[in-house]
């Protein structure tokens, strides 16, 4: 069986979103306990690897990416031969991306092996019934589990996709560390109306007498951590950022104040791991060469053309937490180049999430900091789970009465045609693409498919 066959098993198992207020208590932990069930049918309840397990509102998929590559540092500079896993989301181009041994992304041979493995089984579990195959999110999570299985990774950095307690990433009771990223309103639908309750739903991936470390939490997120670690028995710290550990990155300019904080985070997580396994701890030389080995692309990630004098800047910033890490990032790295067309292209995409109040942030902040754009582009763009198309004109003219204090009217174009019409004029614009992990795919995708023409 090919991967191209396996791509299109799995575009099947990708369902509509439905809230967890329409879902009940009991159908979300028998969700879970089926992937749990799955699981043990696939031999993960005798797994070979150890698991760190990420959560947060921002930045859970940053530092997933900073764990691992702190720990595969270390190893290396230890010359101890062990294999890292990593589990995050989303993808831009491939579900492979998702799936990473050593920070490189698992082969296609990989990949389609072991799914059939995963699906033939499962579906000997459910006596043939397609429809009660788990949805594409469980069925990562329990193929990644069965590839970091058969291949002997010593250590796995889990991302919950989205919460925790119900997440299908929380499908062990042995968990070794757990991290949190800062926790705020997102996913409102699907994880609670206020952050008390999303708190509450994170605090789940934490397990009886785990090591936990947090970044600097609101006082209603610290409370529901703190409670369900004191009931479980759990190690809890909140972390201060501390620089002395972090040089600037490889070209040598200061890491953001979020990539700060996402990294001191990783570095906590990936110390108590190093600690309990190796009796070892991360040193600033460590930190360093893990800059060269970190890798996750869309975000905070510039883009030039050899071919013309555009730049381009792409971060996945899908709440009104990220939104103002974005732009600042993007001022940042233009403000003193002079002045050149600046243009923001912007595309939203969940149901899980308000679209009003991502663009009544991201307008205020600009407000705020003083800065305009020149030209605003409101991109549809494909989904990179299903290629349906996401914001669409009917959708982003919805918007448009809250772009009024930008002086500036957006245009809406597919995100093909805005990159074509930019790349052609090459009047040196500096492009923010930022709004949801879909639109940054696309336009990647564009950009490459342009470009290969």
């Amino acid at each position: 069986m090919s991967y191209q066959e396996a791509l299109g098993l799995l575009k099947t198992r990708v369902k509509i979103f439905s809230p967890i207020a329409n879902r009940g208590l009991q159908k979300r932990n028998d969700d879970l306990s089926r992937v749990r069930r799955w699981g043990k049918a696939l031999g993960h309840d005798r797994k070979t690897f150890d698991v760190i397990h990420v959560t947060g509102t921002k930045g859970k998929g940053t530092t997933c990416a900073w764990t691992q590559a702190l720990i595969q540092s270390y190893f290396q500079s230890n010359s101890i031969n062990a294999k890292v896993g990593r589990y995050t989301s989303p993808h831009l181009y491939t579900p492979r991306e998702r799936i990473a041994i050593n920070s490189v992304q698992v082969s296609e041979n990989v990949f389609a092996k072991h799914f059939f493995q995963v699906w033939n089984t499962i579906l000997a579990d459910v006596n043939g019934n397609s429809e009660s195959m788990p949805g594409f999110l469980q069925f990562m999570a329990l193929l990644s589990a069965e590839i970091f299985n058969r291949v002997g990774v010593a250590v796995a950095v889990y991302e919950v996709h989205a919460g925790g307690r119900f997440d299908a990433t929380n499908m062990w009771d042995d968990t070794m560390v757990c991290g949190f990223n800062t926790i705020a309103l997102d996913h409102v639908p699907m994880l609670g109306n206020n952050v008390k309750e999303i708190a509450r739903n994170k605090a789940g991936i934490l397990k009886s007498g785990c090591r936990a470390f947090s970044v600097q939490q609101s006082n209603d997120a610290r409370q529901e951590l703190e409670a369900e670690a004191a009931q479980l028995k759990c190690d809890l710290n909140f972390v201060e950022t501390n620089e002395s550990l972090i040089p600037k990155d490889p070209s040598g300019k200061d890491l953001r104040p979020a990539d700060l904080n996402n990294l001191q985070l990783a570095i906590e997580l990936a110390n108590a791991y190093l600690f309990s396994k190796h009796n070892g701890r991360l040193s600033s030389k460590h930190v360093a060469e893990a800059m060269h080995i970190y890798n996750l692309p869309g975000r905070a990630q510039i883009l030039e053309e050899t071919e013309s004098s555009t730049r381009w800047y792409l971060d996945i910033a899908h709440n009104d937490i990220s939104i103002p890490v974005a732009l600042d990032w993007f001022i940042s790295e233009v403000w003193q180049a002079g002045h050149h067309p600046r243009v923001l292209i912007f595309g939203a995409s969940s149901a899980q999430r308000n679209t009003d109040d991502v663009v009544r942030t991201l307008v205020r902040s600009c407000i705020a900091r003083g800065f305009t754009f020149d030209e605003i582009v409101l991109a549809s763009h494909q989904s990179s789970l299903d290629e349906s198309i996401l914001f669409t004109k009917d959708v982003a003219c919805r918007t448009m009465d809250l772009w009024k204090e930008m002086k500036v009217v957006p245009s809406f174009q597919t995100i093909e045609q805005a990159i074509k019409s930019i790349r052609h004029a090459d009047l040196g614009y500096q492009v923010l693409i930022t709004g949801s992990a879909h639109l940054v795919s696309s336009a990647m995708l564009a950009m490459q498919s342009q470009t290969e023409r």
